[in-house]
């Protein structure tokens, strides 16, 4: 089967994109082949709005590989919770609680946000991580 150079080319430049950090968009011009620059069929839709194998291409990686959550997570003994999250904001719910966070430097990073649950004291509720 051959293989779509414009799926394979947008996957390998959206992650060369976003693995760089002075990177904070990317832009694609032209989404659709309809009314394209020069006729040009640049963009990841089809001129009849259907979608291209690049757009499934993008919107897995995105949506799929990249994004975090919704996660639903489980405490330790401690009250404490672990997870892998890309940059950017937050928000945790629990049973009695809300809180947002913002994670905004790369690397290992700790954040603390202290909720109280009346009916758990604090340890073993299940809180849920989404992106916003």
């Amino acid at each position: 089967m051959q293989r779509n150079r414009q799926d394979w080319q947008a996957v390998e430049l959206y992650r060369l994109l976003f693995s760089h950090p002075a990177i904070e968009a990317i832009t694609w011009w032209d989404l659709s082949d309809l009314n394209s620059w020069m006729g040009a069929p640049a963009g990841v839709l089809r001129k009849d709005m259907s979608p291209k194998p690049a757009y499934n291409k993008l919107k897995n990686l995105i949506k799929k590989e990249w994004w975090t959550g919704p996660l639903e997570l489980k405490t330790d003994k401690s009250g404490s919770v672990g997870f892998r999250a890309f940059l950017g904001e937050y928000s945790l719910e629990c049973q009695n609680g809300k809180a947002e966070i913002s994670i905004a430097e790369a690397g290992q990073v700790k954040k603390s946000v202290n909720l109280t649950y009346a009916s758990y004291g604090g340890r073993g509720d299940s809180p849920v991580f989404d992106r916003k």
